[in-house]
């Protein structure tokens, strides 16, 4: 077999990503159910998520902006 993905050994992100039924990794908060709040850290705070299409449940940082353009 000459797929990647067959042998999970030489299967780089990039194959995955290539097979992956998203085919981008671009997403907006309108892609995303927000379950709840987890709580906050030093830059941000983080929320429980479930992403729409794919019912996969993860978290979501929202970083703040001042954090971010130093």
């Amino acid at each position: 077999m000459n797929d990647s993905i067959s042998s999970p050994i030489k299967a780089t992100c990039r194959d995955m990503a290539l097979k992956s039924s998203l085919h981008s990794f671009t997403f907006s908060l309108k892609d995303f159910d927000i379950a709840g709040f987890l709580g906050d850290g030093a830059h941000g705070s983080v929320f429980l998520a479930c992403e729409r299409r794919t019912n996969f449940i993860c978290v979501l940082k929202c970083i703040s902006k001042s954090h971010l353009v130093k």
